[in-house]
Parts: C-alpha cells; sequence; structure tokens
C-alpha cells in the first residue's frame, strides 16, 4: 500500500515539474523562430535578400532597388560600416538609349556615400546589372536627347562645376568631375532624373 502511495506522489511531482520545462521549451522555439525572421540590425527579415529575389520583385518597384541595395551593400552593413543614417537614397528611371527598357538611378545620399564633392550614384540596367558607380555627383542629373540607337549624354554637376559624360560603348566616364566642363545656364525644358524625389530608405 505504501509503495502505490510513493509511486502516486512520484508521478504527480513528475507530472508538476515536467509542464514548466514544456513551456520553457516552447518559448525557446518562439525566441529562435523570432531571431531567424530579424536581421543584424533589427529589422524584420521576411525574405533574404538574394539576385533570385530582386529577379522575381517586379523589374520597375521601388521594392527592388531597396533588395539590390541591401545585397550590394551586404558586407558594409554586416560590419555596420553602414549605418542605418546612411542607407539613404533617391530613385528614378530613364530610357537612356531608346531600347524601350528603362534603365535605373540610384542617388545614394547618406554621409557614408557623400563629400564634398557629392555623393555616389548608381546606374542600372534593365536587369539590375550595374552600368556604372559614379563618384562625386550632385543631383539632379541632366539628360541631353540622343539619337536613335544612340545613347543619351549626361550632364553632372560635380564639385560645383558642370560636366559633360558621353557613353563609351561600354558604360559612362566613372568620375564627372575629370570629364568636360560645361560653362552656361541650365534650361528648365531639359530632362532631369534624381530631382525633387522622396527620400527612401533601404
Amino acid at each position: 500500500m505504501i509503495r502505490v502511495i510513493y509511486c502516486v506522489v512520484l508521478l504527480f511531482v513528475c507530472a508538476c515539474t515536467s509542464s514548466p520545462k514544456k513551456n520553457i521549451a516552447t518559448e525557446t522555439l518562439k525566441q529562435i523562430q523570432a531571431d531567424s525572421n530579424t536581421d543584424s540590425v533589427g529589422n524584420a527579415n521576411k525574405s533574404r535578400v538574394t539576385r533570385e529575389n530582386i529577379k522575381s520583385a517586379g523589374p520597375t518597384s521601388l521594392d527592388t532597388a531597396k533588395l539590390f541595395l541591401k545585397d550590394y551593400f551586404k558586407i558594409d552593413i554586416s560590419k555596420q560600416l553602414l549605418t542605418q543614417g546612411s542607407r539613404k537614397f533617391l530613385f528614378d528611371v530613364y530610357d537612356l538609349n531608346n531600347d524601350g527598357k528603362r534603365e535605373y538611378f540610384i542617388g545614394l545620399i547618406g554621409p557614408y556615400f557623400c563629400g564634398s564633392g557629392g555623393c555616389t550614384c548608381l546606374l542600372l540596367n534593365a536587369k539590375y546589372q550595374i552600368i556604372n558607380r559614379f563618384t562625386v555627383t550632385n543631383f539632379p542629373i541632366t539628360i541631353l536627347e540622343n539619337k536613335p540607337g544612340k545613347w543619351a549624354n549626361l550632364v553632372i554637376e560635380s564639385s560645383g562645376k558642370h560636366h559633360l559624360l558621353k557613353y563609351d560603348g561600354v558604360k559612362y566616364p566613372s568620375n564627372p568631375s575629370m570629364q568636360q566642363t560645361i560653362v552656361g545656364k541650365s534650361s528648365d525644358s531639359l530632362k532631369t532624373v534624381l530631382n525633387n524625389l522622396k527620400v527612401n530608405s533601404f
């Protein structure tokens, strides 16, 4: 009889002590799942930033540009060299060579990308492949009319002067300040990109 009572008490104690362990395990699992959905800077990471994501997201969407930038600068972000305050950009589109496919301009405007001469600007093709990474660039960028089948010339202000950039068959010159200087006033009739746009974050 004593053995039966002892076994019942022992089973009751085991049941009481095992319940909290189950709860702890459940909470730990929830925390692991939450951590897996958060990146190194504490942002929700609902989808991994990969080239596959970029291709599947619509090629004209602002979200695609954000995915591209997170992937392109992932090393700088992981090393905490690129802080949230510097992850700011302007986004615009324009068909520079009249082929029916728009090119993408990304003007990076955070302190990490800007200096006394200007900021960094990325020019991408329709597949989000980099054509140019311009340095010391001020916005907006002026686009001069192009002939059919030809890439438009660009006028970029750098270090207080306007410079003419011509496409060489592969890309534009990367440093505007080293190119021919244009003297004269700009006209409101000229087409521009990255002009008075909303500031975005990535």
